[in-house]
């Protein structure tokens, strides 16, 4: 990692931390967070191991790694709930050192498909209509202010992720996060 491409990386020098280099379905946030998860595990059974009289008393846990938060919760989605026999459970995510993230989204994605109407150039008058130009007028009417880059806190957000074109036809996927359904 660059410094000068991550400037908060400036604040780790000298500490052990987890990183990703883009390659892998993981980030590295999620990355921290089995990192933790694990690291949190090791220490309940080593304490009950140790001296079942001395530890922690706890219930029994459950844990699951699904992956796909992002992209509302698909990885949750085919977990087989009677395997995971708990009243509530916690969704971990981990960014700075310390930081505890209390609450979560209700994640939506959109993915709008755009079919052109191809024509020669030299004859394309009224009739071509091409795909890229409407996904872009589409994308410049989005909020400006409703992008992560603008939002904080519990401000719900939409995320352009993706587009993609040619003569014919053009994607765009969105991401869709706010803290209730209503928003």
């Amino acid at each position: 990692m660059r410094e000068s491409e991550h400037p908060a990386i400036a604040r780790y020098v000298g500490d052990r931390i987890l990183v990703t280099d883009g390659t892998s379905v993981l980030g590295a946030d999620d990355k921290a967070g089995v990192a933790s998860v694990m690291e949190a595990a090791v220490r309940l059974l080593a304490a009950d191991a140790a001296d079942p009289d001395e530890a922690e008393p706890h219930g029994d846990i459950y844990l699951s790694f699904v992956p796909d938060e992002e992209i509302g919760l698909l990885g949750v989605r085919t977990m087989d709930l009677a395997r995971f026999p708990v009243d509530y459970a916690f969704t971990l995510d981990f960014c700075e050192l310390g930081e505890i993230v209390e609450a979560t989204f209700n994640a939506g994605h959109a993915h709008i498909a755009i079919q052109g109407m191809t024509a020669h150039p030299m004859n394309a008058k009224n009739i071509l209509v091409n795909p890229i130009l409407l996904a872009y007028d589409f994308v410049v009417q989005l909020d400006r202010n409703q992008t992560p880059e603008r939002t904080e806190g519990r401000e719900g957000y939409l995320r352009v992720n993706g587009m993609t074109g040619n003569p014919s036809t053009a994607t765009i996927d969105i991401s869709i996060r706010d803290h209730n359904r209503a928003g």
